[in-house]
């Protein structure tokens, strides 16, 4: 029989924009014509904003897309991101803003319906976890650990890496049933509030070391 080592499994915390938003607020800013879809994360290809836009490169409902993110990391992948964007002729609805600071993030995030970031890879995927703090459902893969946080059909959706088409078939479902974006949001909201919070996250490792070497509790 092997012996299993003590351990502990400390979720990151992510109180980082407090309770940014009310149900209230979700569901007046659902009922916009303009589905508005946030892609978080550096403009690398890892991060999959090739997959979004082969995605929405075909939409017939009315669609916007902010890309906030460094556009260094992969000067060579952002330039194909350009071409790809040139070609397609989506720059009217296109957005790449490069990183922004917290508020303007903020607004952004707020502003948003959906969050998409279709990672070939991902850890544990806090990006997620911020927009549901904002009410926003999130669409990652099935690669890595997206599914530690979305729960598809529930607070987002988890699709294939590289899987345009049924991504496609999501953003225009989105569009069109607004009932289910706003239940969708709801649940996101709900799941961030059950995130712990530093301090709580920090009390959990506290507790685990201190019972390591045998100390009580002060």
């Amino acid at each position: 029989m092997v012996n299993e080592k003590p351990s502990i499994v400390a979720y990151p915390p992510t109180d980082r924009f407090g309770e940014a938003i009310s149900e209230k607020e979700i569901i007046e800013r659902s009922k916009s014509e303009e589905l508005r879809i946030l892609f978080l994360g550096n403009v690398m290809e890892r991060k999959g904003l090739h997959t979004l836009l082969e995605a929405v490169s075909n939409q017939r409902s009315a669609i916007s897309v902010d890309v906030v993110g460094s556009l260094s990391v992969e000067p060579e992948y952002v330039e194909k991101i350009k071409k790809i964007i040139t070609k397609n002729n989506l720059s009217s609805f296109i957005f790449l803003h490069n990183s922004l600071n917290n508020e303007p993030l903020k607004e952004k995030l707020k502003n948003a319906h959906i969050l998409i970031v279709p990672s070939s890879y991902e850890g544990f995927g806090i990006v997620y976890l911020e927009g549901m703090c904002f009410g926003l459902p999130a669409i990652g893969t099935t690669a890595g650990a997206a599914s530690e946080v979305i729960e598809g059909g529930k607070t987002g959706y988890l699709i294939e890496p590289n899987d345009s088409e049924s991504l496609a078939n999501i953003i225009s479902n989105l569009a069109e049933y607004r009932e289910l974006l706003v239940e969708l949001s709801l649940n996101a909201r709900k799941r961030y509030i059950q995130q712990p919070i530093w301090e709580e996250t920090a009390s959990q490792i506290r507790a685990f070391l201190l019972g390591m070497i045998g100390k009580q509790e002060i």
